[in-house]
């Protein structure tokens, strides 16, 4: 069995991976054919089972990985959705654009 410490880093990089998916630009387009259909479902179903797996490890009752997978969703969008990495010349604020409300509130 691999030590708790693993587990723990297992968790927080695949919170900075949900993280990643959940802000990548080219998830966030529409698709011109059915190739680029079946790439985005793909990369969307990843990201679901992942996050199940995540709230499993969660619900496993030990307040490290909890903590741990808070954290690696915070470094996440820290990464990934502010100013860390610079957006190309000409691209919204991706932040602004995810939580953005396209429907009538």
């Amino acid at each position: 069995m691999l030590p708790h410490c693993i587990y723990l880093l297992i968790a927080f990089l695949l919170s900075v991976i949900i993280e990643w998916l959940n802000h990548c630009r080219w998830l966030h387009t529409s698709w011109i054919n059915n190739a680029d259909g079946l790439r985005l479902t793909a990369v969307h179903a990843t990201r679901v089972g992942f996050t199940y797996l995540l709230m499993l490890a969660v619900m496993s009752i030990d307040i490290a990985v909890l903590v741990v997978v808070v954290l690696g969703h915070a470094v996440g969008f820290f990464l990934f959705a502010g100013p860390v990495i610079e957006q190309p010349a000409g691209v919204g604020d991706v932040a602004k654009e995810n939580f953005s409300c396209s429907m009538p509130c």
